[in-house]
Formats: structure tokens, C-alpha cells, sequence
């Protein structure tokens, strides 16, 4: 019994001026055809532009951002050949390397006027906060065309929790601040904790509308002022990745929760996750696999870390469980929804046929 998840983690865009986040930096990036906009979230002060100077128009233009492997690609045609690079780490900094460029260079200017041809690579002053990469994979089985512009319109939680949630994961956990989205934050835990689920897609989608915009890049306020929260001048050198990390605090909340003596599993899952995979799930003594269909857990995979003795909660439907220590073994108990359970470090321990 395995369970895998076979989404790419990656959207695109055809759209000009889109800003995307650069991960594990706390810079994003504005796209131009000839004009990149690099803006610091925190300080305005450090923000830069870089030119690309061309004979235009641009035609097949197209951003595209792949998360797993942590780059930005852009690409387009002019009147004299094909450009594309990659907005990309190398070594602590992070720089563009250009794949393809016109076979009589395209100028380039930052600081000063250069020009660069097909292979080359141009550093950035952007330094790279760290260098981790997701290790939790949540999925709801949306196999939809990755088009970020009709990402936005569709604006559906099953496409948008998993990129949010995937982004945060570049990032170690920053210090709390005070924004002006407190309350609706608060509100969200309080549903979450109390299992209070009406309206609860409802105020995520609100989060996401008033603090991401474009590419899911977070902010502190909402700079479209459609007065969903209030607005504050002034709120300078505040950290948005906060609000990224506490976002996917929220959303890993309703599929996975951890006490001292007891892990609930899809605690709060709201009906319109009726199905999906949670992968990799780091608690304090395994990682953990879930998978669920009709809004019922189906399969748990444990892979211990250390032994211990947890209580394992379920969904109020379920009333048993089977487990084996093999997943072809013969040998199996049957365990209560709300059961003790040893599992021995080094183990791996599979759950099924979750009864009602």
C-alpha cells in the first residue's frame, strides 16, 4: 500500500506585468518583456530594476514558475530571434542565466550597459535566506491546466491551498507580527480548533483575497483596498512571509493536528475536500501519508521515528480500523477510533479499512 501524488507543483502565464515571489528570498519579481522589477518585501529601499533592450513587439510571450525546483523562466520572440532565462539560485546569490538569446546578443543593463549572449549569466544582489525545499506534499487531485490567469478567476481553494502551501515550505518560520489581518487570522484558528466549519472556506478565501496577489506573493495589507480588512499607512519593514508561514499554519490545521499524547487526522476537513493526499507529514514522532475519498479517511502510512504510545483520533463516522506492521502481512489487529497505540521506532505501519 503506497500512496503517491502525481501533481506538478508549477503554473504559467501569458499575461504581462505579473509579480511572482522568488522563494527562499524576500524579494518578488514584476515581468516586463524588457523591464524586471525587483522589489524587497520588507524594505522598499532595496528594490532594483533590470532593462532588457530589444526591438519589440514581443510575441508567445510566457512566464512560467516551477516551485519544485525553484525557478522562473520567461521566454518570448523578437523581431531578430528567441530569448529565454532563468531567474535562479546559484551558490548563496541568485542570478539569471540566459538559455537562449539573439545570435547578436541582447543588451542588458544593470548599474551599467553589457550585453549577453546564449549560455550566459548575469549575478543578482539578492542573497538566498536558505536553501530548504518542501518535504510535506498535500494534493486534491486537480489536474487542471496550471494557468495561473485562470487560477485566479476560477479562484478555488482545491488548486490554491496546495501552492500556498507548498511555497511556505521554502522559508523558515519568521517572528509574529502585529498586521492588520489579526482578526480575521484569529477568527480562522478559532473555527479550526472548535471544528466550527460554516463560512470557514468562506474567510480563507477572503485571507487569500485581501493578502496574495498575482503569484500567491503575500502582503500585510490589502493593497487592492476592497475593504475586507483595515488599511494603515505607514506599515512599513513587516515581514509578509509571516503571513505565508501563518497561512499554511492554517491550512495544514484542518488535515493534521498534534497533542502531546494524541495525533487527529483530518480534524476539521471541510466538504469541499472531499478528496486528497497529505504526504510526508512531519510530526514529533513520524512522518505520516493520509488518504481520503467521500470525505472519509481511507489509508494511513507511519513510518516511526522513535517509539511511542499515541492516542489516534479519526473522524467522529469512523468506529475501527485495521493495522499491520507489513503491508502484505496476514497479521493484523483491529483498533477503536480514539485507541492507544505503541509504535516502535524504525517501523512502518499501515491503516486501512476504516470502518463506520
Amino acid at each position: 500500500m503506497q500512496i503517491k501524488i502525481n501533481q506538478k507543483f508549477y503554473f504559467f502565464t501569458q499575461e504581462i506585468k505579473n509579480t511572482f515571489l522568488i522563494l527562499n528570498t524576500h524579494y518578488s519579481v514584476k515581468i516586463y518583456p524588457g523591464l524586471l522589477l525587483f522589489s524587497d518585501l520588507i524594505s522598499k529601499k532595496k528594490s532594483f530594476r533590470v532593462f532588457l533592450n530589444f526591438k519589440g513587439p514581443v510575441k508567445d510571450f510566457k512566464i512560467f514558475q516551477d516551485l519544485k525546483e525553484g525557478f522562473l523562466k520567461i521566454s518570448f520572440h523578437i523581431e531578430n530571434g528567441f530569448v529565454s532565462y532563468k531567474i535562479l539560485p546559484k551558490d548563496k546569490n541568485l542570478q539569471i542565466y540566459f538559455e537562449k538569446a539573439p545570435q547578436e546578443g541582447l543588451d542588458y543593463q544593470f548599474d551599467i550597459k553589457d550585453k549577453v549572449f546564449s549560455k550566459d549569466s548575469r549575478a543578482l544582489p539578492i542573497e538566498m535566506l536558505s536553501f530548504v525545499k518542501p518535504q510535506e506534499f498535500l494534493s486534491f487531485g486537480v489536474f487542471k491546466k496550471q494557468d495561473l490567469t485562470l487560477i485566479n478567476r476560477r479562484l478555488s481553494l482545491l488548486e490554491i491551498f496546495p501552492i500556498i502551501f507548498f511555497m511556505s515550505q521554502f522559508y523558515i518560520d519568521v517572528d509574529k507580527i502585529n498586521t492588520p489581518a489579526d482578526e480575521l487570522l484569529l477568527k480562522i484558528k478559532s473555527n479550526i480548533l472548535n471544528q466550527e466549519k460554516d463560512k470557514l472556506d468562506f474567510h480563507f478565501l477572503t485571507l487569500i483575497k485581501a493578502l496574495f496577489f498575482d503569484a500567491f506573493v503575500p502582503r500585510v495589507q490589502d493593497e487592492y483596498f476592497q475593504n475586507i480588512i483595515p488599511y494603515y499607512e505607514n506599515l512599513n519593514d513587516l515581514n509578509p512571509i509571516y503571513i505565508l508561514k501563518e497561512t499554511s499554519r492554517l491550512i495544514r490545521s484542518l488535515f493534521i493536528q498534534e497533542d502531546v499524547q494524541e495525533i487527529l487526522i483530518l480534524p476539521c476537513l471541510l466538504p469541499i475536500f472531499h478528496a486528497g493526499r497529505f504526504l510526508n507529514i512531519e510530526t514529533s514522532f513520524a512522518l505520516i501519508d493520509i488518504e481520503w475519498s467521500k470525505k472519509l479517511i481511507r489509508k494511513v502510512i507511519i513510518k516511526a521515528k522513535e517509539t511511542k504510545k499515541i492516542k489516534l483520533s479519526f473522524q467522529s463516522k469512523i468506529k475501527s480500523f485495521r493495522l499491520k506492521n507489513f503491508e502484505n502481512s496476514k497479521l493484523f489487529k483491529t483498533f477503536k477510533n480514539h485507541d492507544l497505540i505503541t509504535f516502535e521506532k524504525e517501523k512502518v505501519y499501515f491503516l486501512d479499512r476504516f470502518q463506520k
